[in-house]
Order: structure tokens, then C-alpha cells, then sequence
């Protein structure tokens, strides 16, 4: 099981990647001196330092190595770096994340799980091709300003059986192509009235942009 395969990361998805041994746990030290921790902690950052972790670029930048700074907690994850597709995660099991994510946090006005479902369209995922990079193998990234000048359609109502849908087709791997047939249905057409042609044209050009990325033809 991976991360970037769900739409919701929840307890289950966290016992999953327990069980397969992942890294998924990380120690809050406290920004203090060495001398001040418990031996079970200097023995444990000594270790660290035995294999060169604190030479490392973002260790070296710390007033304590050891300490990681800024732990906060967000409702939603963005995926900076994605192969196929884009994804808003919804953070239903409140972890916290590592910089492969950007967090996300929902204005009251807003609902987690109708933006992360509002999200995956051909109209946001034609602007995210446009406005992000590309690199080795086509992987494809985005900034956190690229990120955050993504258009999203917004769903004010959703259902719980579509909301369902999505989560299903996107935790099964479905094709690409399936989960914008769905999800283009619901908030293209429906939502916001796109004509019939209007949604096929962006289907395409989003086509176009993803097999230029990995140059070959995926969709």
C-alpha cells in the first residue's frame, strides 16, 4: 500500500504500512542540548551521527540536527511529486507528513472532503501540467506558488455514495481515464454546466500534455 494510491489516509491505512515495516514513526526531539536528553536519546542521536546524518543539507541548517522544527498537523496533504495524476489527500488519521507533501488547510467555509474530491478534474489537472515541471522518467512537480495557483472547480454538495466512488476507483488504481470519467461527470457537467465538447476538448489537451511528460503514449 502507498500513500499517493489513497484518497483518504485513515488508521487503516496507517496499520497497513506498519505491518509492511515502513518508516512511518518519527521521534520529536526537543531543541535542546545534548547533555540535557536522556542516555537512551544522546545513545540514539549518536547513532545519527556515527552515519553522517547530521552532515546532511537540512540537518546542518538546525540549531540542534536532531530536532525537527515546525511539526504541525493539516486536514489535507497535496503530493508535490506524481507519476500519472495529481492528488489531494484528505488527513483523516491527523499524521504528520514529510516535505513530499505541501499540507493543506481548509477555510471554515470550505468542506476537506468535497475540495479533495473537487480536486481530481480535467480542468484542474490540465493546469497543473501546464503550471508545473517535469523531470527524469516524466515525473511531474509542483511549487508550492504553482500548487497554490491551481483553479478547482468547488463542489458545495456532495454525496456520500460519490464521494465513495472516487475513493474506491482511486484506492483500486482504476485507470486514469475512469476516474475523470466519474469525477468530470459530477463536477465539469453537473456543477459547473460544461457543455459536452467543452469537457472532451480538456480531456484531450490533458492527453496531449500527459504523454508529452512521459513521452509515449499512456492515455
Amino acid at each position: 500500500m502507498q500513500v499517493n494510491s489513497s484518497l483518504v489516509i485513515d488508521k487503516k491505512v496507517i496499520s497497513e504500512l506498519d505491518k509492511q515495516n515502513e518508516d512511518i514513526y518519527l521521534i520529536s526531539i526537543p531543541a535542546i542540548g545534548k547533555k540535557d536528553l536522556s542516555s537512551d536519546l544522546m545513545k540514539y542521536i549518536e547513532i545519527g551521527e556515527d552515519n553522517k546524518i547530521d552532515q546532511r543539507y537540512k540537518c546542518k541548517k538546525r540549531p540542534y540536527w536532531y530536532s525537527v522544527p515546525y511539526l504541525w498537523k493539516s486536514s489535507a496533504m497535496f503530493v508535490k511529486r506524481t507519476h500519472m495524476m495529481p492528488k489531494l489527500i484528505i488527513n483523516e488519521a491527523n499524521v504528520y507528513v514529510t516535505d513530499s507533501f505541501y499540507r493543506v488547510n481548509v477555510l471554515d467555509k470550505f468542506d476537506t472532503n468535497n475540495l479533495a474530491f473537487s480536486f481530481h478534474n480535467s480542468l484542474t489537472m490540465v493546469l497543473a501540467e501546464l503550471r508545473g515541471r517535469f523531470y527524469g522518467g516524466g515525473v511531474l512537480e509542483l511549487t508550492p506558488n504553482e500548487f497554490k495557483s491551481l483553479k478547482v472547480p468547488y463542489i458545495k454538495e456532495l454525496s456520500k455514495a460519490n464521494f465513495q466512488k472516487l475513493k474506491y476507483l482511486i484506492e483500486n488504481d482504476s485507470q486514469l481515464a475512469d476516474i475523470l470519467d466519474f469525477a468530470d461527470r459530477i463536477i465539469l457537467q453537473d456543477e459547473m454546466e460544461f457543455a459536452d465538447k467543452d469537457i472532451k476538448k480538456l480531456r484531450l489537451i490533458h492527453k496531449s500534455l500527459v504523454n508529452r511528460r512521459l513521452k509515449k503514449k499512456v492515455l
